[in-house]
């Protein structure tokens, strides 16, 4: 039996590993209300139906680079925001992106004012 030749860790590891929803899309022109806030942002559509909401750290992969990044579920807009924390700079409307989307931050949530 494969498990008795591995060892038992592998059992461990088969189960401890989880599920990582990555979207593929086009950057699409926001708002413009996250950057007017100092954090500039990519947006893609979501899926029509698709139940992600709230905030993720994530990463964003473009021409074979990756960017660590902070998301932002918007189901209210049906969007998925992401803010590249080591993007180099550049216009990436019209650009096709990957994004991966990791650990949830917090649900999303409103804000009495912008601080």
């Amino acid at each position: 039996m494969l498990l008795e030749v591995i060892g038992p860790s592998l059992l461990f590891t088969v189960y401890d590993l989880q599920f990582t929803p990555m979207y593929t899309g086009t950057v699409t022109k926001g708002t413009g209300e996250a950057g007017r806030l100092g954090f500039p942002t990519i947006n893609i559509p979501l899926p029509e139906g698709d139940e992600l909401s709230g905030i993720f750290a994530g990463e964003v992969r473009h021409r074979g680079n990756m960017y660590p990044a902070v998301l932002y579920a918007n189901t209210a807009r049906g969007i998925l925001e992401a803010h590249l924390l080591s993007f180099p700079g550049g216009d990436l409307l019209g650009e096709s992106v990957d994004i991966v989307v990791g650990q949830k931050i917090r649900d999303d949530a409103r804000f009495e004012s912008e601080e």
